[in-house]
C-alpha cells in the first residue's frame, strides 16, 4: 500500500471512528466497518480477524451488527463453503437502514405512550394529570416526527438521484 493511501485510509478510518461517539456505535463495529470499506474484495471473518487483531468471535458478533445498520453484506463464493463480507459502498443503503431502525422504534414508543394515556386518564390525581399532560405531548411530537419520516418516502433521507 502506498504512503498516501495509508495516510487517507487513516483519516478517513478516524473520521468514521468519531461516529462511535456520536452516535453509539461500539467502536470495534466501526473497525470492523473500516476494514471491509478499504477492502477490494470480500474478507472472511478469519481474515478481518487478522486485518483488525480483534478475535473471530468477536469479530462474528460485530460484522453480524454491522450487517444491519451499514452497508455490509454477506456472500458466498461459488464454490466455497466460507462466508464472506463486503462493504457495498452505498450511502444510501446506510440510510434506509438507520431510517428503517428509527421509524420502527418511534412507533414502539408511541404504542407505550398511548398505552400509558389511557391507563392514565381515569385518574382525578393532580400529579398524575401533570404527568399525562407530559406523556400526550410527547406522544404528539413522536407522531409529528413519523410524519416527517413518511413525507421523505420510504425513510430515505438521502434522495441521491435527485442531487446528482
Amino acid at each position: 500500500m502506498t504512503e498516501i493511501l495509508e495516510d487517507v485510509e487513516r483519516d478517513i478510518s478516524d473520521k468514521f471512528m468519531e461516529f462511535t461517539d456520536v452516535f453509539g456505535i461500539n467502536p470495534t463495529i466501526m473497525k470492523v466497518y473500516t476494514t471491509l470499506f478499504f477492502s477490494l474484495e470480500p474478507l472472511g471473518l478469519s481474515e478481518i480477524a487478522k486485518k483488525t487483531g480483534y478475535s473471530v468471535s468477536t469479530v462474528c458478533n460485530n460484522v453480524a451488527i454491522a450487517e444491519k445498520l451499514l452497508d455490509v453484506r454477506k456472500i458466498k463464493k461459488p464454490g466455497s463453503k466460507k462466508v464472506f463480507f463486503e462493504c457495498q459502498h452505498d450511502v444510501g443503503i446506510i440510510e434506509r437502514k438507520k431510517s428503517k431502525h428509527i421509524k420502527h422504534q418511534m412507533e414502539s414508543v408511541i404504542r407505550v405512550l398511548k398505552s400509558s394515556e389511557k391507563k392514565l386518564s381515569k385518574s382525578k390525581d393532580m400529579k398524575t394529570n401533570e404527568i399525562l399532560g407530559y406523556i400526550k405531548n410527547w406522544r404528539i411530537a413522536y407522531e409529528k416526527c413519523m410524519l416527517i419520516y413518511e413525507k421523505l418516502g420510504d425513510g430515505n433521507l438521502l434522495q441521491i438521484e435527485e442531487i446528482k
